[in-house]
């Protein structure tokens, strides 16, 4: 027996509705993909630092002062061990998720 039109229409908006969910699952996927990268890069990238300083490749005074310059927030300036400074952070540690810098 054939399907109505109304039968074959809720059949197509189902498969659409079960397409649209796992579209969204492989994009949330590679969205938690891209921060894990990012995140290992970071980590990677602060170790080759550490490595440079301790060889003696890199002073540590340059990159405490470079720190110094580029930490603004509060919780990371605390990590660091640097003063509060001239408090440039009006927001204290709210939106403290996201630490990326484009400069």
């Amino acid at each position: 027996m054939a399907k109505t039109t109304a039968e074959r229409l809720a059949d197509l908006e189902e498969r659409r509705a079960r397409i649209n969910a796992e579209i969204q699952r492989v994009r949330a996927r590679e969205q938690q993909q891209q921060r894990r990268d990012e995140t290992r890069r970071k980590i990677l990238l602060g170790s080759l630092l550490r490595h440079l300083v301790q060889r003696g490749d890199l002073s540590d005074e340059l990159v405490a002062q470079r720190l110094d310059e580029f930490l603004t927030r509060p919780s990371e300036r605390r990590l660091f061990e640097l003063d509060s400074g001239d408090s440039t952070d009006n927001q204290g540690d709210q939106g403290d998720t996201d630490t990326t810098r484009d400069s």
